[in-house]
């Protein structure tokens, strides 16, 4: 079987490249990636036993059953970009002004469709199922995650796989952390009560000064 897997990832590796520049050059702001669902969908129905669904919004869910009972694992990306005007001056650079995929989306999904066509072409030896988890909205508050949840995108799910492309570990690195990492996007807000002041100097206490006498 280990020789079957790196076979079948050797053959996809150069598409999950063009996948990842087509994404980049093509991003969506959170909640607006109606083309980017469209082609994820697009690619996971070619594939052999994968069932798509939309449980919520453009997001995209992959079902692959394999041929006996087992465990259900999701595996988890994320393919919204960013507010942010792209200067990297890169052939494959974003076609949408203002918008830019600068937090790595765009690998996190190529690389969860790459397991996804490797995974198919292993379905006669897969136990259980394994649900690719394609979500929507993850940079922008609340998140696109509670509404696939709500429409049942986890349910009867064991345990999840996800990743997060980390520009300063070097290439060929996994690091792997057994409690949580990184920062949740996420709205707070802070109410401070107290006496009136001017904005500039809030801490400042104004006295009135006595008048001049005359000299």
């Amino acid at each position: 079987m280990d020789r079957n897997i790196d076979g079948i990832i050797d053959g996809v590796a150069d598409q999950v490249v063009a996948w990842r520049r087509h994404m980049h050059a093509n991003p969506e702001l959170s909640f607006e990636e109606f083309e980017t669902s469209r082609f994820i969908t697009s690619i996971l129905e070619r594939l052999d036993g994968i069932e798509v669904s939309h449980p919520s919004g453009t997001s995209v869910v992959g079902r692959l059953r394999g041929r006996r009972p087992g465990p259900v694992i999701a595996i988890r990306a994320d393919f919204d970009a960013l507010p942010i005007a792209e200067e990297t001056g890169l052939r494959f650079a974003s076609k949408n002004e203002g918008v830019m995929h600068a937090c790595g989306h765009d690998g996190h999904t190529s690389i969860l469709l790459g397991a996804a066509q490797v995974l198919s072409g292993m379905r006669d030896d897969l136990q259980g199922e394994i649900r690719f988890l394609f979500q929507h909205g993850e940079e922008t508050p609340p998140g696109g995650a509670r509404g696939m949840i709500e429409g049942g995108a986890m349910d009867g799910v064991d345990r999840v796989i996800g990743l997060h492309l980390w520009s300063p570990i070097e290439i060929g690195t996994v690091m792997v952390n057994p409690t949580r990492v990184m920062a949740a996007c996420d709205i707070f807000r802070i109410e401070v009560k107290g006496k009136g002041a001017i904005l500039a100097c809030p801490m400042r206490r104004w006295t009135r000064l006595p008048s001049a006498g005359r000299s």
